[in-house]
């Protein structure tokens, strides 16, 4: 007898992320360093040498903290919180599973703020959740309308409500104003927001969320894969109540965080000066490539983060003549955006091959 898969799990495709498809490019013999990949959007410049040495001294032969409670301290430090306010997880995509796993309930809606980042709707939907979008239009530059998320909330009264700020793909970033009127929705039907704040570091004008943690009504989801150049360790944490936390905390599963992680996010937390300097200078690159970009007649759009939306005409056209140069971009048609392409910077000589790649394209197609 043929065993049987869960609606979810026989109806749902995986979502699409960037990066590399090791396997595609084994059977195509192409080799991992041959490859520029703008497609992710992590820090360029690596970790710091702290981080290397600490990775190079974990004990691998012994079983890691499972509650990885130094890192924890430390985080909680950082942010001014308690450890048990704290959750260190495999990444912010492991994050995202638990809050969806434990927190939506079958048949309750879920409210997403889009177009981004389609595993919140992927894990809502696996937790057997109900998924609402609210879509920012092209013709308002793509911009959260959270004016608009505030009247959904009222009306749908949804379990929880994602944010992704800054927002994966656009980039952009919704002030604290915004984001406190959202807050003070959710608070009034019971809702839940969930901020992930996952390229939060790389913003000029970033503003602090914790503070808001005084409600009960709000979860914040960082990565420290993307800033602190950790994508190899995949590394990250959720910001919540401590009833929330403990609740997280079940259904974790035990050593989610490998020693080398944990070794590598106390050696990050430690090296904040080399690392608020390589976010400064990224966000210098970011806007040098943008302003490359449009110099050749391109719609790179403004951003707040590390990458930004290019449009096109035709993202899976662009993307695989780029790939014969070896270089990697973000189609956006997932996010239902097939005439864009996602962007993330990289460094200086990098960036200038991509652009004379871009170059030589505009001067085919006149």
């Amino acid at each position: 007898m043929a065993i049987s898969l869960s609606g979810a799990a026989s109806s749902l495709g995986p979502p699409q992320h960037g990066g590399l498809d090791y396997r595609a490019l084994k059977e195509a013999g192409v080799s991992p360093d041959e490859v520029l990949d703008f497609s992710v959007c992590t820090n360029p410049f690596g970790p710091s040498p702290a981080v290397l040495e600490a990775v190079a001294k974990a004990d691998v032969a012994r079983y890691p903290d499972s509650a990885a409670w130094a890192l924890r301290e430390r985080l909680a430090t950082h942010h001014g919180l308690h450890p048990e306010q704290v959750l260190v997880t495999s990444g912010a995509s492991q994050a995202i599973w638990l809050v969806a796993l434990s927190l939506a309930e079958r048949g309750r809606h879920s409210l997403i703020l889009g177009p981004t980042f389609a595993e919140y709707a992927y894990a809502c939907q696996l937790a057997g959740g109900r998924v609402l979008f609210t879509i920012a239009p092209p013709a308002a530059g793509f911009r959260p309308d959270c004016d608009r998320a505030v009247q959904l909330v009222r009306r749908f009264s949804p379990q929880l409500v994602w944010l992704c700020n800054p927002n994966n793909p656009t980039g952009l970033y919704c002030g604290p104003q915004e984001v406190a009127a959202l807050l003070a929705a959710c608070a009034e039907v019971g809702a839940l927001l969930v901020i992930d704040e996952a390229y939060v570091n790389f913003t000029p004008q970033g503003w602090d969320a914790v503070p808001l943690l005084e409600s009960a009504h709000l979860v914040l989801i960082r990565s420290m894969t993307k800033d602190y150049a950790l994508a190899g360790l995949r590394l990250g944490y959720i910001l919540a109540p401590s009833t929330i936390i403990e609740a997280l905390a079940r259904v974790q599963p035990p050593w989610s965080i490998a020693s080398t992680a944990q070794e590598a996010g106390i050696a990050a937390l430690e090296s904040l000066d080399y690392y608020r300097r390589t976010w400064q200078e990224l966000r210098a690159l970011t806007q040098d490539l943008r302003e490359g970009l449009l110099a050749l007649g391109y719609n790179a759009l403004p951003t707040d983060a590390n990458f930004f939306l290019v449009e096109v005409g035709s993202a899976s056209s662009i993307r695989e003549e780029l790939w014969q140069e070896r270089i990697l971009v973000r189609s956006c048609s997932s996010f239902g955006l097939p005439t864009y392409v996602r962007l993330g910077t990289r460094l200086p000589a990098q960036n200038a091959k991509l652009l004379e790649a871009l170059r030589a394209l505009a001067a085919k197609a006149r």
